[in-house]
């Protein structure tokens, strides 16, 4: 997932001359041999929140660096989101995995 907060000049220009941009951003992911799943605009923190499918973690990165580069944003970033199946993994893993990691306690720091 990627969200992106426009400058203003590009809010600017949008508002002048309204396109729907979803055709573009879909191209930019299949150029990357991705998948576009999804686009919303936003009020709030962020503009615009796009949501694909990218092979890898450095796909992903040069996806972002791309649209970066372009220059339309003031603000971008990128969340991993996982499957609820990768998430249930993730904790099985969590479970059976001895580490030693313990939160921070008054009785441990003195």
């Amino acid at each position: 997932m990627f969200k992106e907060t426009y400058t203003q000049a590009s809010i600017q220009v949008m508002v002048e001359n309204p396109v729907d941009r979803t055709a573009l951003i879909s191209r930019v992911c299949e150029s990357f041999v991705g998948k576009l799943l999804n686009v919303f605009m936003e009020f709030g923190e962020d503009d615009v929140i796009v949501i694909t499918e990218l092979h890898d973690d450095v796909t992903a990165a040069a996806f972002s660096a791309q649209i970066t580069v372009a220059g339309p944003a003031s603000r971008f970033s990128t969340t991993q989101l996982l499957s609820m199946g990768d998430w249930l993994e993730a904790c099985k893993k969590a479970k059976t995995t001895s580490t030693g990691y313990a939160a921070p306690s008054w009785s441990s720091s003195r």
